[in-house]
């Protein structure tokens, strides 16, 4: 009878640490899920510098995280994440005191070839080491949070890559980047 008892405690107390460590994982599971819904409100940012030894400032809109990009990896339906895309951006601008801008990838691309963008049905194209100057039609299609698809080369594989995004939120962004850049 001792015995029966003494299993009945330890199966209760195997029981309860069973109980916890589902709670522990479903609480892992759903931090790790909500942390992910965060980057659904990603939005881009003026990344201003200002160079006193110089006298120069420059002023980029740049995006860690997209939110566009997160949106296709996120079911907020089934609350699962898929982790074989990304959502880290890989495109940004370059904001010039005039208010013009010039576009270019984050990545390294072999050298020689050219990355290419296409905005609100408009192709844009530098060398991949250089900012692909857009006009009016491109910052406006921008400024609505457009697509921009993109490709470019990378090095050093030399592979072609296809990508688009949105940097959301550009507008405020922009704005801030001309407004720093005039002061």
């Amino acid at each position: 009878m001792k015995r029966i008892a003494t299993i009945l405690i330890i199966a209760a107390g195997l029981a309860g640490c069973q109980s916890d460590y589902q709670r522990t994982v479903n609480q892992i599971r759903d931090d790790s899920f909500n942390r992910e819904l965060k980057k659904l409100e990603s939005v881009s940012f003026a990344e201003k510098k200002n160079s006193e030894a110089r006298g120069t400032k420059s002023c980029h809109v740049k995006q860690w995280q997209s939110a566009y990009l997160a949106r296709k990896r996120i079911d907020t339906v089934t609350r699962t994440v898929s982790h074989y895309s990304s959502d880290m951006s890989d495109v940004f601008v370059r904001v010039y005191a005039n208010g013009r801008v010039g576009i270019a990838v984050t990545e390294d691309t072999y050298p020689g070839t050219n990355a290419y963008f296409l905005i609100a049905g408009k192709r844009y194209s530098a060398d991949g080491d250089s900012y692909a100057s857009l006009d009016s039609h491109a910052l406006d299609a921008l400024k609505r949070d457009e697509v921009i698809k993109f490709s470019w080369t990378n090095w050093p594989y030399r592979n072609e890559v296809n990508r688009e995004d949105v940097l959301a939120g550009f507008k405020q962004a922009y704005d801030e980047c001309v407004q720093f850049l005039r002061a």
